[in-house]
């Protein structure tokens, strides 16, 4: 990803992103008796976050829950949206990526802080819901 601009690979705020949720991305919310996304969810260790682009999908011919190909939903996998302005207001930059095996592929680049991944949470839609897991909130909900 280095050397790359996010102006030189755009992709217009109202752009879908989809991101896999690995199981181990939820966690337990015991005042609603079920999984919601965590901040980890949006995390990567190299602060580049895979997902795959809603436009480049269409264009290819692809469905945004093709990005679960080959993940089980019955294993814990889901599937979430949020746009590409939802990423930039957190503070991320959003680059095309495509790779051999997926010209869909873009990244959700930035060290994002715990309020602002808690952001992207809010603003997550699930596309494939794991089983036992919840709506994310329509807005912040204060730890209590």
């Amino acid at each position: 990803m280095s050397g790359l601009s996010e102006s030189a690979l755009t992709v217009a705020d109202e752009v879908l992103l989809y991101r896999r949720v690995h199981p181990d991305r939820t966690r337990l919310d015991e005042r609603r008796g079920c999984n919601r996304l965590a901040s980890a969810a949006f995390t990567e260790a190299s602060h580049e976050v895979s997902i795959d682009l809603g436009d480049a999908l269409k264009a290819n011919g692809r469905t945004p829950e093709s990005t679960l190909d080959g993940f089980s939903v019955d294993d814990g996998w889901g599937l979430v949206q949020i746009s590409a302005g939802d990423a930039r207001a957190a503070g991320a930059m959003v680059c095309r990526n495509p790779l051999d095996d997926n010209p869909c592929h873009g990244l959700v680049v930035g060290k994002l802080s715990r309020s602002k991944l808690i952001d992207l949470c809010v603003a997550a839609r699930w596309v494939i819901r794991p089983k036992g897991a919840c709506d994310p909130p329509h807005i912040r909900v204060q730890a209590q």
